[in-house]
């Protein structure tokens, strides 16, 4: 399973998102370079790092023992699993990888 993280700018009206390679308590507070507001505040990487990244540990756990029980094999990924937090909510978003059939 490959992860890919983002940071988005909490302000309303301000779409900039930017991926970076992990999550870390570094990047709290880091300015929105469109309109200077924070991409990561503390309260969103305390739930990150409490909620959401033990969720993504778990399904790389379960994801390995698939693919090591040959539930699965390692090419086999038919989706794209998002678990987000920004602004005090959490969402989680399934959707297929774009040309596989379901």
């Amino acid at each position: 399973m490959e992860t890919g993280h983002y940071l988005r700018c909490d302000r309303d009206g301000c779409d900039h998102q930017e991926t970076v390679p992990g999550i870390t308590e570094d990047m709290i507070g880091k300015a929105c370079p469109n309109c200077g507001d924070s991409l990561l505040t503390k309260a969103d990487y305390e739930h990150w790092a409490n909620v959401v990244e033990p969720q993504l540990a778990a399904l790389r756990v379960i994801e390995a023992e698939a693919i090591k029980q040959g539930i699965v094999g390692a090419d086999d990924a038919k989706i794209i699993f998002d678990i987000n937090h920004h602004n005090g909510a959490s969402t989680v978003k399934v959707d297929p990888l774009e040309g596989v059939e379901q």
